[in-house]
């Protein structure tokens, strides 16, 4: 999946993440609370890994190459988008429990 993640009121550095294991993402983020501190490592202008702290809990999550990610096909038609997901704690505690 590609997408591009919007936050208003958010101060963090604009970068391109490579992640290649969604999931194992998904379960290292569900060790913390909800109030974390977000900040990249970065080796010359690519971002290579992401810390996620709250409180005495931290993760260091290695991010993927780019490169090793491979490219989604050209689409014919590009479509019109429309849908805004409001990030809320109502919309992520149900999308995290969801799986």
């Amino acid at each position: 999946m590609l997408g591009t993640v919007v936050a208003d009121n958010v101060k963090f550095e604009d970068a391109d993440m490579g992640v290649y294991q969604t999931d194992q993402l998904q379960k290292l983020l569900n060790v913390l609370d909800n109030d974390v501190d977000l900040s990249l490592t970065k080796a010359g202008d690519r971002a290579t890994s992401l810390k996620v702290k709250n409180g005495s809990v931290s993760i260091d999550y290695v991010l993927s190459d780019l490169t090793v990610i491979p490219d989604p096909p050209a689409l014919k038609r590009l479509p019109e988008f429309q849908t805004k997901v409001k990030l809320d704690s109502n919309f992520i505690d149900t999308f995290i429990f969801s799986f």
